[in-house]
């Protein structure tokens, strides 16, 4: 199973979010968006799963970015 980690704009662009696998969003997406329209929130709670990211996780993307 593909597994997306969808960030604020993908939710508050309004459009639908059709993807086959899992989708989720870390705790601060979540509150973005309940802080500019929580109806969209709303309109996808049953589609979208809530994940903090791992230490080792962020430990990567912050390599990952030094890189760039």
């Amino acid at each position: 199973m593909n597994i997306y980690i969808i960030d604020s704009s993908a939710i508050l662009s309004g459009k639908p979010i059709s993807l086959d696998g899992k989708i989720v969003i870390p705790e601060s997406v979540r509150d973005e968006v309940m802080r500019e329209d929580p109806k969209l929130l709303e309109l996808i709670q049953g589609n979208v799963t809530m994940e903090s990211p791992s230490r080792e996780s962020l430990l990567l993307v912050k390599e990952a970015a030094e890189r760039l």
